[in-house]
């Protein structure tokens, strides 16, 4: 049976590689004309926790975080036991309760996103895992758990702890920590817990991160406050509309409260141009990651990636 360390390094390669295989796959799809938009003072505006480290060019920003949320969690979570189906997709049948500072793992995120963001004719859909970076410090997820079909936060459950609590399987900012070894905190929904940070009781919704393509991802609210309806969303959960950073209007993703497919960003609709390694260091995972980081060299999953 495999050590801890060997399955850790698996996680840790797996994920990033998924994700530089969605970048380096990007090139091929049929771009269509828009106009190109800038996002440079957005970025540098927007409300990055004292947790995030950012430097942002013309082309680019750059964030580093170890992962963790600014904000508070819940004291208990539901994680999956060890070399179990749990691992992929979660069943009360082989979960168990974990005290949060075990179940929330830190990890060091070195991700570069572009600030010229170009929205492409075919949208490109990821199985499972992150697709963007939220001001909070942690990464936001596709609707999806492992197995690329279901949708957390339908899929929401508890278990019973010691004290007679009950401990849910999503916790109440629409996010929970990845099986281990990973045990990244993300979300997969509409997260309160950030929105709170940005926004007022009745007022529109404001930036609260960005997806690895670089549009920027809001909150369910219009710039009037009114509730973004699910029906006004593309299939990657985005729209071009009027926002307080854009009063003219700029095509962004929402997240939502809908415990549904359209709880947060589905595909990406726009260029991805660079690979990207999520997690950078100076031990064997770096040297894994960044040898396959270069522009036509990746490693596909079987059923990870689809274009339409």
């Amino acid at each position: 049976m495999p050590g801890r360390d060997a399955i850790r390094r698996h996680w840790i390669v797996a994920l990033a590689l998924a994700l530089v295989a969605v970048a380096a796959a990007a090139p091929s799809l049929a771009t269509a004309k828009s106009k190109q938009v800038k996002t440079n003072r957005a970025v540098a505006d927007a409300a990055w926790g004292d947790n995030v480290t950012l430097s942002v060019d013309k082309k680019s920003f750059r964030f580093q975080s170890n992962g963790k949320p600014n904000h508070p969690v819940a004291d208990q979570y539901l994680m999956p036991d060890p070399f179990t189906s749990c691992n992929v997709t979660a069943e009360p049948s082989c979960m168990h309760i974990e005290p949060a500072s075990q179940a929330i793992q830190a990890w060091p995120l070195d991700i570069t996103v572009p600030t010229r963001p170009k929205k492409v004719k075919d949208k490109l859909y990821l199985k499972a895992g992150p697709v963007g970076v939220m001001i909070s410090g942690s990464l936001v997820y596709n609707p999806f758990e492992g197995d690329g079909k279901t949708i957390a936060m339908a899929s929401n459950f508890t278990l019973t702890n010691a004290q007679g609590q009950e401990i849910p399987f999503v916790d109440a900012c629409s996010a929970h920590p990845a099986p281990h070894p990973l045990g990244n905190y993300h979300y997969h929904g509409l997260p309160a817990c950030v929105t709170s940070q940005v926004d007022t009781d009745g007022g529109p919704s404001h930036i609260i991160g960005f997806a690895f393509d670089g549009f920027p991802i809001y909150g369910q609210r219009d710039i009037d406050g009114k509730t973004v309806k699910p029906k006004e969303l593309d299939r990657c959960n985005g729209i071009k509309s009027p926002t307080p950073e854009y009063p003219n209007g700029i095509y962004h993703y929402v997240m939502t409260d809908e415990a549904s497919v359209q709880s947060t960003i589905r595909c990406f609709h726009g260029k991805l141009k660079q690979p990207l390694a999520l997690f950078r260091g100076d031990g064997p995972e770096r040297s894994k990651l960044t040898a396959n980081a270069g522009p036509g060299q990746y490693c596909r999953f079987p059923g990870q990636l689809r274009s339409s």
